[in-house]
């Protein structure tokens, strides 16, 4: 974004917030893409800060090894990213991502929207390819979610809305779970007690394993992954979120929390309650050793609620705080990161496999949460950096750029005109 669109954005805002007239309608597209830019990196700052924290390892690891750090600073850092962090954030970028993904679809012909479907299949492609070298990956799900979004584009606004609201409820993967505990007579194979069977061995591997060593792992855990993502309602929840996002664009929802903030609020307010409640019980429920044949299932319910009520609660009150200007203003510096946010995502997950992983520093497991949270901020912050500078001269991302570009099977424009 050039320095003169930021300054008419910050006029707009300034004016809105005064109560003058509203916004024109260019403007105000500024102003909603530069909020998706906004709480996308904001985002992406949360997912390196819960990475950071495990060492970039996306399973569990034997319980010593997390004891290593024991200092106050060290507990809270590490609970209050566990409570407050870990599995929200997903579903917080899958919904900024359905929006975009309408905003973008909008501003083409139907002729150039024929692309939307490869775009995610090579997204899709990417994802595989980097759940190979990191078996933390995220981007297939997103993938899955576009390619719903696309055959959702012909159908009406409240089919998203049906669907999304029941892929976030998670009731297809309750009833998988409860299905399976009745019929096995235990809880199925995607509690933690059988995660927790690997830890030694990823230990041992984060110790002194080699890169072929870790991609065999990272391939050999794609099917329990994934069967631990349907079963937990991790999948539905972050595809129901995405097509949230996409509903959310096509009814102009951002529009709408600014033009009914106050209602926003409360609402607000409502979600955050039922998250604070929800995450007290689902500890009260983790905390029993011994439970009824339903509780397994029902720990699934209540955990998986507590994460789209938190996301609701991050969401809405993000989106409020952006009303205010010296907020705003304040972290406008994250916009780069999130318009570059696939090239950012992967620059996250390289340089946290150079720095944790031996196949690079090492650091596994001798920094504790306190100076991972310090990691974390200094590579985000670089982030910012090169996606500031980067955007001075390129309308994308570089993995962006060929995203789109082999998508639309043509090269798309990249450098800025006045650059040249």
């Amino acid at each position: 974004m050039t320095k003169t669109s930021f300054k008419t954005i910050k006029k707009n805002v300034f004016c809105c917030l005064n109560g003058e007239k509203s916004m024109a309608p260019a403007a105000s597209q500024n102003y909603h893409a530069n909020s998706l830019d906004i709480l996308k990196g904001i985002g992406l700052f949360a997912l390196l800060l819960m990475n950071c924290n495990r060492w970039f390892v996306a399973v569990p690891l034997p319980a010593d090894v997390y004891g290593l750090h024991n200092s106050t600073a060290d507990i809270v850092i590490s609970q209050f990213i566990d409570y407050f962090i870990s599995g929200q954030w997903y579903g917080f970028l899958a919904f900024l991502l359905g929006v975009q993904f309408f905003n973008s679809s909008k501003r083409e012909s139907r002729q150039q929207r024929t692309d939307y479907f490869r775009r995610y299949l090579i997204l899709l492609l990417i994802g595989v390819l980097h759940q190979v070298i990191w078996t933390g990956d995220i981007l297939i799900i997103y993938a899955l979610a576009g390619m719903l979004a696309v055959l959702l584009e012909k159908k009406g606004a409240n089919v998203a809305l049906m669907i999304g609201l029941l892929c976030c409820t998670n009731l297809p993967g309750f009833f998988a779970s409860l299905f399976l505990q009745l019929i096995h007579g235990k809880p199925p194979e995607h509690s933690a007690s059988a995660a927790a069977e690997n830890a030694g061995y990823i230990s041992q591997l984060m110790t002194n394993g080699g890169i072929k060593q870790f991609i065999a792992f990272n391939i050999d855990g794609i099917g329990p992954k994934y069967k631990y993502s349907l079963l937990t309602g991790q999948l539905f929840r972050i595809v129901g979120f995405y097509v949230l996002g996409y509903y959310a664009g096509r009814i102009n929802f951002m529009q709408q929390v600014k033009d009914k903030a106050r209602l926003t609020g409360i609402v607000f307010m409502g979600c955050l309650f039922c998250f604070l409640s929800l995450l007290y019980l689902q500890a009260s429920l983790f905390a029993k050793q011994g439970s009824d044949l339903v509780l397994d299932p029902v720990r699934g319910m209540v955990s998986n609620m507590q994460y789209v009520f938190g996301t609701a609660s991050y969401l809405l009150g993000l989106l409020l705080l952006l009303q205010f200007y010296r907020f705003r203003q304040a972290v406008q510096v994250v916009a780069p990161s999130g318009h570059i946010w696939l090239s950012a995502y992967l620059f996250q997950t390289l340089t946290g496999l150079l720095l944790f992983y031996p196949i690079g520093f090492g650091l596994y497991p001798d920094t504790g949460p306190l100076q991972n949270l310090l990691i974390a901020v200094g590579l985000f912050l670089l982030q910012i950096v090169f996606g500031a500078l980067w955007l001075r001269y390129f309308y994308y991302g570089p993995v962006e750029w060929l995203w789109r570009s082999g998508a639309a099977y043509r090269w798309r424009r990249m450098r800025r005109a006045d650059t040249k």
